[in-house]
């Protein structure tokens, strides 16, 4: 007998729902038809169980999730025989030591822990697990409850939800030349940075490629008839994307200031919940911590992430020379259930040529 793992979903359809709360906690056993988890959508709340049965080792989706129709929310471990098949006799208990704690799962009976006939296996405590395998040279700290939920949406996003993640290169020469020119007529009155052209080119592109101006709802498409934009934002090891609208009408020395004034409230943590409703796309800046590129998933938050890595010095052909130019890594993840690969595609194409002559961002 050995312990298998398996993602599970929900019994039943739950369209656009949402966690409401979990009643079973990570460690128990879960019985066929026992309510898991309290979900709430347009039609009000409901009690859910899972499909199937076993010890609960993993749960996928944290309070206020999002459900993803067909997909899992949990992982159950169950004991299968050695040839793979689930076996009906085998048993499931628990060591009688702080009941209440998170438990660990072994796939034998643990040192001085009540045997069986070897059908069994054995849920041993972690306080009762350190006793028996002497001093330990670790520390565990709990997860923040946005951290887990953070942990639990990006889990979710990477093993099922579609999303096609799309790459290019950008000549930002161009880009870092008109910024410095903005800067200089600015003065003191403010400043423009590459991001906010971005945040500016982005806008625009989502008028005219509107098809990743939605959301997916499980049976149908919610598409949005102004442009809101998630500026992503980090404070420490968490990262917020508070939501700037009608990024596409507003002029550039605008749109830089109401970006740095919302960053600078983000990272104190003072934020409105209507600035956290997630937008469906959102715009994030990992070049600002010295990174190339990055590939960052929406985590089902968000229908896309367009990245910006750090601009770089690089050698750049134009014509038959070669001169240093700047280069830009630009990345864009995107569900490919709201938009398809080229749709996708063409989204990037359109942005890359913003980017690279930025000055009809002005008018």
């Amino acid at each position: 007998m050995t312990p298998s793992t398996r993602a599970i979903g929900l019994t039943g359809e739950f369209p656009n729902a949402r966690v409401r709360a979990w009643l079973v906690r990570e460690g128990e056993r879960i019985e066929p038809g026992r309510a898991a988890l309290e979900v709430e959508s347009d039609s009000g709340a409901a009690q859910a169980s899972l499909a199937g049965e076993g010890i609960l080792v993993r749960r996928l989706v944290a309070q206020g999730d999002l459900i993803p129709s067909g997909g899992a929310v949990a992982i159950v471990a169950t004991v299968v025989d050695d040839d793979g098949a689930a076996s009906a006799s085998a048993r499931v208990r628990a060591a009688p030591d702080a009941p209440s704690e998170p438990q660990a799962l072994l796939g034998s009976p643990a040192p001085g822990s009540e045997r069986d006939s070897g059908t069994a296996l054995t849920v041993v405590p972690p306080r009762r697990l350190a006793k028996q395998l002497g001093p330990t040279r670790h520390i565990d700290h709990p997860l923040p409850e946005e951290a887990e939920r953070a942990a639990s949406r990006v889990a979710t996003a990477r093993l099922h939800l579609p999303y096609g993640t799309f790459f290019a290169d950008v000549d930002a020469t161009a880009l870092v030349s008109y910024c410095e020119r903005l800067n200089h007529v600015l003065g003191p009155r403010g400043r423009v940075r590459p991001l906010d052209l971005a945040l500016k080119a982005t806008g625009v592109t989502l008028r005219r490629v509107p098809a990743l101006n939605a959301t997916y709802l499980g049976r149908a498409l919610r598409y949005y008839t102004h442009i809101r934009l998630g500026l992503a934002t980090f404070r420490g090891d968490d990262i917020a994307a508070p939501g700037i609208a009608d990024v596409d009408l507003k002029t550039l020395g605008a749109l830089a200031e109401e970006a740095r004034e919302l960053e600078a409230r983000a990272r104190l943590g003072d934020l409105t919940a209507a600035e956290l409703s997630p937008p469906a796309v959102a715009v994030c800046d990992v070049g600002s911590l010295g990174i190339d590129r990055a590939d960052i998933l929406a985590g089902g938050v968000h229908t896309a992430v367009v990245t910006l890595g750090r601009i770089r010095k690089e050698p750049v052909a134009r014509g038959d020379s070669v001169a240093v130019g700047r280069r830009l890594a630009l990345t864009l993840a995107c569900d490919e259930r709201v938009a398809p690969a080229p749709t996708a595609a063409r989204f990037l194409g359109e942005l890359v040529t913003l980017l690279e002559g930025p000055e009809s961002l002005a008018l």
